[in-house]
């Protein structure tokens, strides 16, 4: 029921049931309040979210939010609200008549031979005690379906029944799946690609083609993943403009194998030009000269050039200059691409606190006397680094701590918060 239908009713309710009043200055007031057809929730909850009592001047406007309001806890489908006159000319009684969503006592599951209900029981957004709204029961259609794709169930379909269990005189919600075979993937075949081989194209995806010495069910979020894969690979080898334009998915007669067929625009492939850089004001440029290890005339390589950002914006992090931004800009000269990286170093980060977690035997004293970072330091990301190897060498714990930062005050000071995870006893080492 959309809000709207809430408020023509509850003007309509007042306009029409009220006329003979609507002339006077004063509103009547609220003789009593009658709540009719709700089963599962009571007069008394109703009634605390309405929050209109006896006594009460009758608005529209106050009946209108109040009908909002109860909406709005999503138990009910439909809400209609009317008045009422009596022996009192200056006096109704508010109706408020509900129709409710079906609730709930158990939720069971039929046809799910292959999946357990615990595994579905995780997916499900139902509970025991829930109203089950249209909107609820298709995100849970959603979800079973989802979790049964990515098992290689991927025609899979589910149904819903509502019934009052004879014996335990319970209601049910029942999801009915009919899991359907598994899909396997027989052939992955491309269209536009002529400056890579398609068999290497397929080796980067992780959806395979059936082979005797392995399966290949189709699991449609790896498929999706695929996309990307494809992509990361042209543009590793200069095709930058490189485009997935189609996939396309043909299943058997049988709806148990898959053929799929992907339609690729390559694009122009393009070449390393020159590198430059300007804002550097904390290192020579020999220093960054040695990082930049792309070849003038190579093809351009764009996952390269993400590790020559990284390298680069290590250096200032290194330093205490979080804030930096080395992003590089990119200009096209025909086939050829030059990079011009703009620095912005930032102001410098300093330690406002480090927090310890997670270690129950182990004495904060002892881990804090391994830290080559201590508060008031400049935030580099070397001696923290550094802090973290020294931690775990102490043989205590089950890997290096994890790190989670947080800003600590308006002048970029960095809160650092170390969580460690203890070996179980008898599983420290010297």
């Amino acid at each position: 029921m959309k809000l709207r239908n809430l408020t023509l009713l509850a003007l309509a309710a007042l306009a029409v049931l009220v006329p003979a009043r609507a002339a006077r200055a004063q509103a009547p007031y609220v003789r009593a309040i009658d709540i009719r057809g709700n089963q599962a929730v009571s007069d008394q909850k109703i009634l605390r979210v309405l929050k209109i009592e006896v006594g009460d001047p009758l608005r529209a406007n106050e009946v209108q939010e109040a009908l909002k309001r109860l909406f709005a806890t999503k138990q009910f489908n439909d809400l209609r609200a009317f008045a009422e006159g009596g022996a009192a000319a200056d006096s109704l009684t508010v109706i408020i008549e509900v129709s409710e969503y079906p609730k709930v006592d158990e939720l069971r599951y039929e046809g799910n031979d292959n999946v357990g209900d615990d595994d579905l029981n995780k997916e499900v957004a139902v509970s025991r005690g829930a109203f089950i709204r249209p909107a609820l029961l298709g995100r849970d259609f959603e979800a079973i379906s989802d979790l049964y794709r990515e098992k290689g169930y991927y025609r899979v379909s589910v149904r819903d029944s509502i019934f009052v269990d004879p014996k335990t005189r319970s209601r049910v919600l029942l999801y009915v799946i009919n899991e359907g075979e598994k899909v396997s993937v027989k052939h992955v075949d491309f269209f536009g690609a002529r400056a890579l081989d398609t068999d290497e194209i397929r080796g980067v995806m992780s959806t395979k083609e059936d082979r005797w010495f392995r399966g290949a069910d189709f699991k449609p979020k790896e498929f999706e993943e695929d996309e990307s894969k494809i992509l990361t690979l042209y543009r590793s080898r200069g095709y930058l403009d490189i485009e997935v334009k189609d996939k396309e998915l043909v299943f058997s007669d049988n709806g148990k194998d898959l053929d799929i067929f992907i339609t690729l625009a390559e694009g122009p492939q393009y070449f390393v030009g020159t590198f430059d850089w300007s804002g550097n004001e904390l290192y020579p440029d020999s220093t960054i000269e040695k990082l930049i290890t792309m070849e003038r005339g190579e093809p351009f390589d764009e996952t390269e050039l993400s590790m020559v950002q990284y390298n680069l914006g290590s250096l200032f992090w290194n330093k205490g200059y979080i804030y930096s931004d080395v992003g590089p800009v990119k200009s096209v000269r025909g086939d050829t691409v030059d990079v011009d990286f703009n620095i912005t170093q930032g102001s410098l980060a300093h330690v406002h606190e480090i927090n310890i977690t997670g270690n129950s035997k182990t004495s904060e004293e002892v881990i804090r006397r391994e830290l080559v970072l201590t508060p008031g330091d400049v935030f580099a990301s070397g001696r923290l680094q550094r802090s973290l190897r020294e931690v775990f060498s102490l043989g205590f714990f089950a890997g290096p701590p994890q790190v989670s930062t947080s800003p600590a005050n308006e002048e970029g000071d960095i809160d650092v918060t170390l969580r460690v995870e203890e070996k179980p006893a008898g599983q420290f080492r010297m």
